[in-house]
């Protein structure tokens, strides 16, 4: 099957998206009379245009591009917003190489995305690292602790900028209020990676946020980093840069963010962000009313399933789905093929937790569907594949810096421990790699990457389930 061939029948499919994107397809665009923009190929090709007279320049923008950055500006009530075509991946590497001058370090979560490291080895800035909290009894990480930010700025007077992820993939927030308090006590820069929190801010503004952890821009982060297209109504690979404080240098900022966007940016992905503010300024009262009505009715509704749990209380984004099933007698794994059978799509699984992650543009129907789902799991577990218990994988404590030469060699994943990797080795999802370039290959990490490689691609891992280390 090609590339065109999946996309045109899963687009024929009646499927229930609990994964990004968060517009959950056509349907919210029709909704709201956005059919003009939606048309066909042949009409969103006549959109697919470059910088021409009047379409302004996403670089230096001064017209109608402006504009949707204004008209952002005043959904998240801050000092500045950028629009990003190259996803949020741009807008962390740009703000960590404006926030930390080269040779200098930056404080940063372990739990970090792969765009965080890619940014340390651009800017030549040196890592040190926050190990976020385990929970232990479901397999996911945690949040930062502000104590643990605070000792680290005070042991380290090199350290120019903290980075921070929250919420994380699972949901999970820390208390950014706490931490950017700390950072600014000590005069640095805080930036928070809340790529899969882009919907926070809104919730505020429309007084909805009584159940949710405080967003990164009301919390006093410096630097906000927001997928628009994860939660909201914008298309894959769109997301959006927030400065939030006079702290951050913009025209620095602006270069860095020039340097690694496309200079030939889609018209069709900013269409899309132009779309989502639209709907978002004339319906969000009554989108973000149902999503949270939504959500009141899921959470009511599975205490009534027998055998079914959702993880809550542990300072969680709470439109983030973690089900875990029958005390962990079900895998993940197995849960996932389970609902796709039943036409439900999830974001991801990691041990005995599937993550069905919701958005703005899920209607009733779609929760009333998972929660029908769940509630005949348990009747047939015994039947499900894979249903046996797996030991869970968990994010290892990072291997030692050890030195090295520059030449490397392939060997076996089994012959690694004590070696030092030449490559950084992420499993996606959730994109946090186990060890970087220069670190020791522990048993710890070793034990829980095999464990990981049963259920994701695993990037710096051959097929032949080898890894590049120094000699």
């Amino acid at each position: 099957m090609t590339l065109l061939e999946f996309l045109t029948e899963h687009a024929k499919g009646d499927r229930v998206s609990f994964h990004m994107p968060g517009h959950k397809g056509g349907r919210l665009y029709r909704r709201f009379g956005y059919d003009r923009f939606l048309g066909n190929m042949a009409t969103v090709a006549d959109m697919d245009i470059t910088e021409i007279a009047g379409a302004d320049n996403l670089h230096s923008p001064e017209g109608i591009i402006k504009g949707l950055e204004e008209d952002y500006r005043k959904l998240y009530g801050v000092e500045k917003s950028f629009l990003l075509v190259n996803g949020s991946t741009a807008g962390v590497m740009a703000a960590m190489l404006s926030s930390a001058a080269p040779g200098k370090k930056t404080l940063m979560s372990r739990g970090s995305h792969r765009s965080a490291y890619s940014a340390l080895k651009l800017g030549n800035i040196t890592p040190v690292y926050l190990q976020p909290e385990m929970y232990e009894d479901f397999g996911i990480m945690g949040k930062i602790n502000p104590e643990d930010v605070a000792e680290a700025l005070d042991r380290d007077k090199d350290i120019q900028a903290v980075l921070i992820t929250s919420p994380n993939y699972y949901g999970v927030c820390s208390d950014v209020r706490a931490i950017a308090d700390e950072v600014h006590k000590r005069g640095r820069i805080l930036i928070t990676d809340q790529a899969h929190g882009a919907h926070l801010k809104l919730f505020e503004g429309f007084g909805l946020n009584e159940d949710l952890p405080v967003s990164a821009e009301t919390g006093g982060a410096d630097i906000v980093i927001n997928s628009i297209h994860k939660t909201l109504g914008s298309f894959t690979q769109s997301a959006l840069l927030n400065v939030v404080s006079d702290r951050v240098n913009q025209r620095l900022l602006r270069e860095n963010l020039n340097m690694l966007q496309s200079t030939s940016p889609s018209y069709i992905l900013m269409a899309s962000l132009a779309v989502n503010a639209e709907i978002i300024k004339s319906h969000g009262k009554e989108l973000f009313g149902q999503w949270k009505e939504n959500l009141d009715l899921f959470y009511k509704k599975i205490k009534d399933i027998d055998g079914v749990e959702v993880i809550s209380g542990l300072d969680t984004d709470r439109t983030k789905l973690n089900i875990k099933v029958a005390g962990g007698s079900v895998s993940g794994k197995a849960l996932d093929e389970y609902l796709r059978s039943k036409g439900i799509d999830s974001e991801l699984y990691t041990g005995d937790i599937l993550m069905a992650m919701t958005g703005m543009g899920n209607e009733r129907s779609d929760y009333e569907k998972l929660l029908s789902a769940l509630d005949d799991t348990i009747e047939i577990a015994t039947d499900m594949p894979c249903k046996e218990k797996r030991k869970a994988w968990k994010l290892p404590k990072p291997g030692s810096v050890k030195e090295h030469g520059n030449e490397t060699e392939e060997i076996a994943l089994d012959k690694c421990q004590g070696r030092v990797s030449a490559v950084t080795v992420i499993p996606y999802p959730p994109g946090i790699p186990f060890i970087c370039p220069g670190e020791e290959f522990t048993e710890e990490i070793l034990e829980n990457l095999k464990l990981a490689a049963e259920e994701s691609k695993v990037s710096g891992l051959s097929d032949k389930g080898t890894i590049h280390v120094y000699k």
